[in-house]
């Protein structure tokens, strides 16, 4: 191979990835991989040299930037066929640079045959300069570079297709079993609805029984002080019967019978107190007279207490009548 000097070398390096932007070398003949690794090593491009079409079309599977292959490696049809064979295995958008060096005033038309449906090829004819051979280079790994930049938008975009596919997957598992779980949910808020509408009537049903028992102790504790009312009640009763029998003067005995009438009456004002106090009974609105049945009560306050209680009524004069039930009010 027939390498002219530089006449000027660009010392401006390129950060290079050492397996995706690598140059494979081909090049049977002796000296010529060495010239050119070297000449390409000047340029701050890396470099690995293959020795036959099989160890290079193993190499091109773990990543290159491009390939300078001598047209003298292809001793034959079959290595035409591995090496075609070779790059068909390639990814969609992975079309690895070539640049093939051929000999002077050989058929050109000939060696573009030997790779159909491969177009990133380039032609570099003996005596081949190193300045021509490293622009070369550099715009097929420019290229390369775009197709990388290619394959990581592809990626990205099936990864995101993917991650959308996904997404859609679990959202529609989640529509279709929606109905399920708001079906579930309606039945468990109908049982706990239920269960608290039970606790409410047994807690409500505690309530009165706690209250009627309240009025049975509170009526036990009125029975003792309204005894003795009673039983004064029951002497002015008797000793007015007993005085109207042994006298014989009427106005007497009117006065006598206004006392015990006035008496029964209170003793039925009591009894009707306590039967409303000990049961329930359905409300019956009136027309009241609250002095009137206020001033009635002091008998029933001031029996049910002990005797260093004093209960006194401040009742002004002037209220007027009220529609209530009375022996609600009372109590």
């Amino acid at each position: 191979m027939y390498i002219l000097p530089d006449r000027a070398v660009n010392p401006a390096l390129m950060e290079l990835d050492k397996v995706q932007r690598r140059v494979l070398l081909l090049a049977p003949a002796r000296a010529d991989a060495p010239a050119l690794r070297e000449l390409l090593g000047r340029a701050g491009i890396a470099t690995v040299v293959c020795r036959s079409v099989a160890e290079i079309c193993r190499e091109i599977p773990k990543g290159l930037g491009a390939a300078v292959i001598a047209e003298e490696a292809f001793g034959c049809q079959q290595d035409i066929d591995d090496f075609q064979n070779c790059l068909v295995a390639e990814p969609a958008w992975s079309e690895p640079p070539l640049l093939i060096v051929t000999g002077m005033g050989g058929s050109l038309a000939r060696r573009v045959g030997w790779f159909p449906g491969i177009a990133n090829i380039v032609f570099l004819e003996r005596p081949l300069r190193g300045a021509v051979l490293t622009s070369a280079l550099r715009a097929a790994l420019l290229a390369r570079d775009r197709q990388l930049q290619l394959a990581q938008h592809l990626r990205a975009r099936e990864e995101n297709e993917q991650r959308l596919l996904a997404q859609e997957v679990q959202l529609r598992r989640l529509t279709e079993t929606l109905e399920d779980r708001v079906q579930e949910r309606t039945r468990e808020l109908a049982t706990a609805n239920a269960r608290l509408m039970e606790e409410a009537k047994a807690r409500a049903k505690a309530e009165r029984a706690l209250l009627h028992a309240q009025k049975l102790e509170a009526i036990g504790h009125l029975t003792g002080g309204i005894a003795h009312d009673f039983n004064n009640l029951l002497m002015v009763i008797l000793s007015g019967l007993e005085l109207i029998k042994n006298t014989g003067d009427v106005a007497k005995r009117e006065r006598i019978w206004v006392g015990i009438e006035h008496a029964a009456n209170r003793g039925k004002a009591l009894t009707k107190q306590m039967l409303a106090f000990s049961r329930n009974i359905e409300l019956h609105a009136e027309t009241v007279d609250i002095v009137g049945l206020l001033d009635g009560m002091n008998i029933l306050v001031t029996g049910g207490l002990r005797k260093d209680i004093v209960v006194e009524f401040y009742i002004a004069q002037d209220l007027w009548r009220g529609l209530v039930d009375p022996t609600q009010l009372e109590l």
